[in-house]
Order: structure tokens, then sequence, then C-alpha cells
């Protein structure tokens, strides 16, 4: 509905309120549909699964750039093809089931097994036992998880008690992303525009499409490789090679060659999508059922705010340094994100279970314990 309203605005003031009002609704939703997916995917493969998930984001962009090229860059048409993505969303969410470990955390034990009494059915498995004792993790006993009524509060304390230490390493990814990854999606355009095309106003949607085929090659690639490199190997892509290409683009030979700037450009983009998607894998695989959506909150809500501070510093400055030296500040700025990241790592999460109870080693959610 915000997305009709904001296409049909009738001055900046009301399309500038639609579309932050816009940006939380899109915050609550993304958080909210990540948690939803994963709590559904298998062990084995299923950074492959999250990996496919993100194949949306390029794809989406690509059809933006499209779009925008159409239409001379009209803003009702981006704003309409918006409220379309937003209406199928709400029509797919409106008739998916709720997740089992969801359910099961809140202690709602007879929907959780109705919902997986659906799933072994459409999938053709055998008849799921309406009666099993179902649990999330074994070694706290069914008893603790039928009786559990934790609310929001309840939540908040064990988030920042119990998991502070995963908390904070979640901030601290979050934080690096604001710090880099942000920065470079919004000042990257113009500082290619100034390296490949100085004297227009915007960069061409052609070099725009070709990074946005570079992202999307590397989430294709993450499909295949991201289990096997796990959360670790990801970030050293996302950061460390990321950032290198940045410092080879800043070097005054390669400046030299647009085709080379372009090259550089696009295997740059090709590993956005490790370290940004394995922050986010890695925050909810590490925290438990009953706070993961709200650490996946705090994080997002924590790196919008940071990145509203890294803007404003950077947009003070990118008018004044040229391309390389904007290229060599992001670069760096990328390998500190690696270091701090590959360092700081409490724990590999990738290939195992995801994460539940407090102490006791990840379990695989629907266990049965037999009477």
């Amino acid at each position: 509905m915000l997305s009709f309203v904001a296409a049909a605005s009738p001055s900046m003031g009301i399309l500038i309120w639609m579309r932050a009002l816009q940006a939380v609704a899109w915050s609550v939703a993304i958080t909210g549909m990540s948690t939803w997916y994963i709590e559904f995917l298998p062990t084995k493969g299923r950074g492959t699964l999250m990996a496919a998930y993100s194949l949306g984001w390029p794809l989406g962009r690509g059809l933006v750039i499209l779009t925008a090229s159409l239409t001379d860059e009209a803003w009702q048409p981006l704003m309409l093809l918006g409220a379309a993505g937003f209406a199928a969303l709400s029509v797919t969410m409106f008739f998916a089931t709720e997740s089992p470990r969801f359910l099961v955390a809140k202690g709602r034990l007879s929907e959780a097994n109705a919902v997986l009494g659906h799933l072994y059915r459409v999938n053709g498995q055998d008849a799921w036992d309406p009666e099993t004792r179902l649990c999330l993790d074994q070694a706290s006993g069914c008893q603790q998880i039928a009786d559990n009524t934790i609310g929001h509060w309840t939540g908040v304390n064990m988030l920042f008690r119990t998991h502070r230490r995963l908390l904070v390493f979640a901030l601290t990814l979050f934080g690096i992303l604001a710090s880099t990854t942000t920065l470079l999606d919004t000042w990257g355009p113009e500082v290619y525009r100034e390296m490949l095309s100085p004297t227009d106003g915007e960069l061409p949607h052609g070099v725009l499409a070709l990074f946005n085929l570079g992202d999307l090659a590397g989430t294709v690639l993450s499909m295949f490789v991201i289990d096997r490199i796990g959360r670790f190997g990801s970030f050293v892509i996302g950061f460390f090679v990321q950032g290198s290409f940045l410092l080879i683009m800043g070097s005054s030979s390669s400046m030299r060659s647009a085709v080379c700037v372009m090259v550089l450009g696009t295997l740059a983009s090709s590993c956005r999508s490790f370290g940004w998607e394995s922050a986010q894998m890695w925050t909810l695989e590490a925290f438990p059922t009953e706070v993961r959506a709200l650490a996946l909150g705090i994080a997002t809500a924590f790196m919008r705010i940071l990145s509203i501070g890294s803007l404003k510093i950077s947009a003070s400055y990118v008018g004044y340094l040229r391309p390389e030296q904007s290229l060599q500040i992001l670069g760096t700025l990328l390998l500190c994100g690696g270091v701090i990241s590959t360092m700081m790592l409490p724990k590999e999460t990738a290939k195992l279970p995801i994460s539940e109870g407090i102490s006791a080693p990840p379990a695989d959610w629907a266990q049965k314990l037999l009477p």
C-alpha cells in the first residue's frame, strides 16, 4: 500500500515520508521472511538454499535498471514496480505455513505437529504422528519447551545476558557492512562514473547492468561453494578479495584502461554477496529460535544507524577525492573488515544444525523423544 501511495504522491514531501515508512515495513518484512525461510531448511545444503534465496537481489536490481532505462528514469514506474513486488510477496506469505521451530519455541506443539503433518503429506512422506513430542534442544527436555511462554522482554534479556558474545560479533559484523558495503553501494556509481564517463551526468545503464551481472554471477557461484568454504571462507572472499580488487582498481596503472576498470569492477561485484549474505546467514544460524529474529533485527537496525553516520561523514569528502583515492579507502576498509570478521568469529556455523538451547550442542529440529 505504501508503494502505491508513493507512486501517486502529489509532492516530494509526501513521497519522502512514504519512502521512509516503506523502508521500515521492508526491514520488518525481510527480517521475518529470512528467519522464517532458514527455519525450514535442512542442515545439509542450507547455505546453498540460502544463497539461492539471495538470487532475488541481483535479479530484482536488474529489473530496476531495465525499467529505469526504458522509462527515462521516471520515478513513478519504479514505485509501481516495487508495489507489485510487495503485493506478490504479501500473497505468497499469506498462504505460507508458520515455521515449526517458531511454534515449538512458543510452546504451540499441537500447531507444530499439524504443520509437520502437512509438510510430510505434500512431500509424499510417510504420515507424521500427530502425538510426537517435539523439542528444539534435546538436552533441555521437552517439558521445558511445552511450558514455554517466553515474552518479548524475556527474549531481550536472554539475548543480552546469555548470548552476549554472539550479539557483540553480530553487531560488529553488521557495523563492518555499514562502513564498507553500504558506502560502496551508495558512492560506487558516482566513483565509477568519474572513472569511466566523467563528462556524463550519470553512470551508463550498461555499466550498471554489467556490475549487477557480476553480483549475480557471484551469488550463483556461492550456491556451489558457500558450505564448502564455510562462513569464514565467505568473509575472506567478501572482504579480503573484494578489497584487493578495489585497491588494484585504485592504482594508477589500472585507471588508464576503461576495460580494465570494468573487468575489475565486475570481479569486485561478484565478491559482494559472499560478505553480505554470509553475515546474515551466520546471525540466523548462531542464535536459537527464541531470539533469532530479534538478534537479526537488532543487528540490522544497528547497521542502518551506523550507515547514516558513515554516509554523512563520507558525503563531506567523496566530492573532493579523486576516484582512485575513494577506491583505495574503500578497499582498505574492506581489508580491515576482513581482519576483524575472521579474527573475531566465535564459531563456524556452516554444515552444522542451527543453534538451539544455551549450552547444549546444536540439534536438528523435530527431534523425537521416546516416552
